[in-house]
């Protein structure tokens, strides 16, 4: 009889443990699995880190080489307003809140494009400033509001927004030139920049284009 007994109380020993141990391995296994399934779904919710080497934050540039007619035209950032300097000559335009400055040409020391983002995400381009700078209209020292840019004072001076409220632009990343020239159906070939959201997303924007055919 205690035999019996005795096979019973380990039988149940060995089914205890048994079902322990069963238990103990499922948990485990849940938790690593949780932790895996909560390691994996961090990293689908965290962006992609930008690499910071291709920020451009410039807050001076020269609209003018030296070797364009022998002058040198800057563009500065001065209490968030935009600042044009030409040897003695300086005009401020009226932006309240620019942050970062880009430029490109698409005719030989003139006709350059001035970008600037602003301290709230957006983006604007102004055109036609080293006409400004050096007309004999525009007094040193003189202050201009962009009504005054966007307007027929200055034939080849113009004033674009180029963003919207919701696009929050962060960095200017570079010129985008499409392949070979290419072009839509209508001929059109555009030019683009290249900038970041605050999305850390890289995006072309569209701000000039010409009849290529």
């Amino acid at each position: 009889m205690n035999k019996r007994k005795n096979i019973i109380i380990t039988l149940l020993v060995i089914l205890l443990i048994g079902s322990f141990t069963m238990t103990y391995l499922a948990l485990n296994g849940t938790i690593s699995l949780d932790q895996e399934n909560e390691k994996e779904d961090k990293e689908l919710t965290t962006p992609n880190k930008p690499d910071e080497s291709k920020f451009i934050r410039k807050s001076t540039i020269n609209l003018e080489e030296t070797s364009c007619k022998n002058r040198e035209i800057k563009a500065s950032i001065d209490s968030g307003n935009i600042v044009i300097s030409y040897n003695d000559k300086k005009v401020t335009i009226n932006t309240k809140n620019a942050k970062y400055l880009y430029k490109t040409s698409y005719q030989v020391c003139t006709n350059v494009n001035l970008f600037y983002i602003t301290e709230d995400g957006k983006l604007y381009m102004i055109n036609g400033l080293n006409e400004i700078i050096i007309s004999s209209e525009v007094k040193n020292n003189e202050n201009l509001e962009i009504t005054d840019i966007d307007s027929l004072r200055f034939k080849d001076a113009n004033f674009v927004k180029l963003s919207s409220k919701t696009d929050n632009i962060k960095e200017f990343l570079g010129n985008y030139t499409t392949p070979d020239n290419e072009v839509d159906e209508y001929g059109y070939i555009y030019s683009e920049i290249i900038i970041l959201d605050e999305n850390n997303k890289e995006r072309n924007i569209t701000y000039h284009k010409d009849i290529f055919r």
